[in-house]
């Protein structure tokens, strides 16, 4: 059936045919041709015209959900008009007008081109093309007309580049910062001029020949359909037409392409979100240091259900997709060890950000004696971008506070000795700096705080990280999604949360003290809401091989201890799951060589050698994993909890986890999400 837009002054007809079959009817008025659906076991109440109340849309399962972008006219009930001035409607106007039926913007993501006929287009004569486009690619292709003999229009580094016939057109500045750029491409006489939101940025005479008449393409050509972000009131100039924007539901083909969906406001957002997305895939490593070093590729804090899952209820925090979580310890951060050879000269960032902190470091790179360096903070709500270049330097701030809890889109580049801030696509603040030199730094790139003796020489910045989310973290329009290390940092969680720790699926632990000592008594009671069967919950071991280690093995608890004199240990196997979703009490008591362990209202002991009593140990107490450096050959299992800790006490003393020692990897040591 053809589509009703290719339709001149289609007609609709709903008849009800009997009590419950009723019949759609589709008429073209040119031809006459009718196409029926016949609808049985219909009783239908109430009929809306033109779309749906939000409150019914909600529970269809319909893929489209937006109201008719039309105008109708001669409304019949029962061989009679239909006075619509009488009937209760929502975003409906009187009389049509053409501006309503214009479809002026389209939402490209790689999938597609818009594709017109070049009629009348006035080319190689005097002529005139004019968009609106917002993107944060580098390089694309934004029009084409007959690419290898008329005229291209593309983005190359950030810069637009007009290609005609040979001659070429360039802009002085770069405008892939996400917001909305108009650009022109005009023709008097010999001299062809570019020009950018009103600026010329680039003009020269030119001689053109003959062309064949080519289709116009939209978005890419007909071999390049790489674009990603939005298009709007494309200008077309045609010979005896009056000028006017082109309406882009005449394109022969959109197919990948969303039309009206590219508000001006909310597009840079709606790109950033899109472009870059990879597959997900994980590996940890360990170095001689004994920190895990976290390689997440694709989206790192994506909750996956973990190892280990069988016969768990399947309970997992609500978590913004890709987002990463920040402020639970003033270190918390990742590291990216990447710096591409062009950073000296030029880089892009843009990355989402969701805060209620008014103060904090989001993203720091410098030199190993910290003259020079590049920062993006927030001080008193508001975002700040500032670098320094031979001991210059700049700051640019946002006008406007940002810590009000929603997801915001920085933008932050530098060229040059320029630098840009935009926040959301919308508010671009621009600055400059006296100097040649280049930006000479060393990775690796921080995001969020700062390891312990770094950012001291920058006094007036803060380096703390901030408390909040971030997401889509990107370098020239490319996701840096492969952090070298983590500390402190797990995904963002949308949701209510309870004070306890969490240890996420991409595995981490604490050390709560790097000096504990077992000695001959210790007690030991937590809560846990585990998320996986298998795991380790706590573990210290010295050198001489005395240790005490509790540990989760395909749901069953055991606690192994060894005096110096041999291993004894006993276990639990619960009759109800650890990882049910509930929180489940868990008790160790040493006392001397005998252990006693409870799991809710389960328990059992062990008496170990008598020659041995006391556990003789000054070493770090780990919770929730174990250091990869750390050798456990009587542990048999090495895999880190996943889920959440709570109302830990030990040997009579509530154990506060912000006060840990250290902490590795995704550990939240303030709040627990709740399911």
């Amino acid at each position: 059936m053809m589509p009703i837009s290719k339709i001149d002054d289609p007609k609709l007809i709903l008849v009800k045919k009997n009590v419950t079959t009723w019949q759609l009817g589709l008429v073209n008025r040119l031809t006459n041709v009718q196409r029926h659906i016949i609808m049985t076991d219909a009783d239908f109440k109430e009929l809306y015209l033109g779309g749906i109340p939000s409150n019914i849309k909600e529970g269809l399962n319909i893929p489209v959900k937006s109201s008719l972008r039309a105008c109708v006219r001669s409304i019949k009930v029962n061989s009679g008009n239909k006075d619509l001035s009488n009937e209760k409607t929502v975003g409906v106007s009187k009389r049509c007008s053409e501006d309503l039926l214009l479809v002026r913007s389209a939402s490209f993501s790689s999938k597609g081109v818009l594709k017109f006929p070049a009629a009348k287009f006035t080319f190689p004569k005097d002529f005139h093309i004019g968009f609106g486009f917002s993107t944060i690619q580098l390089n694309t292709v934004l029009f084409s007309y007959n690419k290898n003999n008329g005229i291209m229009v593309l983005l190359e580094n950030g810069k637009l580049k007009v290609i005609i016939q040979g001659t070429i057109l360039q802009s002085k500045n770069t405008f892939n910062d996400g917001a909305n750029h108009y650009v022109s491409v005009m023709k008097i006489g010999d001299k062809v001029t570019l020009n950018v939101d009103d600026e010329d940025e680039d003009g020269k005479s030119v001689t053109l020949r003959d062309r064949s008449n080519d289709s116009l393409f939209v978005g890419g050509n007909s071999d390049t359909m790489n674009y990603t972000g939005c298009i709007n009131d494309v200008f077309i100039n045609r010979d005896s037409e009056r000028p006017t924007v082109q309406s882009l539901i005449l394109s022969s083909d959109h197919s990948g392409i969303k039309l009206n969906a590219c508000s001006r406001q909310r597009a840079p957002e709606m790109l950033m979100l899109k472009e870059g997305r990879k597959s997900n895939q994980e590996t940890v490593k360990g170095n001689k240091n004994g920190k895990n070093h976290k390689d997440v590729l694709g989206h790192p804090t994506k909750e996956s259900p973990g190892p280990d899952i069988s016969g768990c209820q399947s309970w997992r925090p609500k978590v913004f997709n890709g987002a990463h979580q920040f402020g639970d310890t003033p270190d918390s951060h990742l590291e990216y060890d990447f710096i591409p050879e062009s950073f000296k000269e030029r880089s892009k960032f843009s990355v989402d950000v969701r805060t209620v902190t008014s103060e904090g470091i989001i993203f720091y790179v410098a030199d190993k004696a910290e003259r020079s360096y590049m920062a993006l903070y927030i001080l008193k709500g508001r975002f700040f971008f500032s670098f320094v270049v031979d001991g210059i330097k700049l700051k640019i701030k946002s006008k406007a506070k940002y810590n009000d809890g929603q997801w915001h889109t920085v933008v932050f580049s530098r060229e040059g000795n320029t630098g840009k801030l935009v926040i959301d696509g919308l508010r671009t603040r621009q600055s400059s700096i006296t100097t040649s030199s280049s930006l000479e730094v060393e990775s690796p790139f921080y995001l969020g705080g700062l390891p312990s003796g770094k950012g001291q020489q920058r006094r007036k910045l803060p380096r703390d990280s901030f408390q909040g989310c971030i997401r889509n973290f990107k370098l020239d329009g490319s996701q840096l999604s492969v952090p070298s290390r983590m500390l402190g940092v797990t995904p963002c969680f949308d949701g209510k949360s309870e004070p306890g720790a969490y240890f996420s699926a991409e595995g981490g632990y604490v050390i709560l003290d790097n000096a504990f000592v077992v000695g001959r008594d210790f007690e030991l009671l937590f809560e846990v809401r585990a998320r996986s069967q298998t795991g380790v919950l706590f573990h210290i071991s010295s050198p001489q091989g005395n240790y005490l280690s509790l540990y989760m093995h395909k749901g069953k608890v055991t606690v192994s201890v060894n005096n110096g004199a041999g291993e004894f240990s006993t276990s639990v196997d619960p009759q109800q799951s650890l990882c049910d979703g509930q929180s489940h009490r868990i008790a160790v008591i040493k006392r001397d060589n005998v252990v006693q362990l409870d799991v809710d209202a389960e328990r059992d002991h062990v008496i170990g050698p008598a020659t041995s009593r006391s556990t003789d140990t000054k070493d770090p107490l780990y919770v929730g994993g174990v250091s990869d450096a750390v050798q456990t050959p009587h542990l048999p299992v090495r895999t880190p909890f996943i889920g959440c800790m709570q109302s830990v006490v030990i040997n009579e003393k509530p154990v506060t986890f912000s006060k840990a020692a250290e902490v590795y990897g995704a550990v939240s040591l303030t709040r627990c999400p709740t399911m």
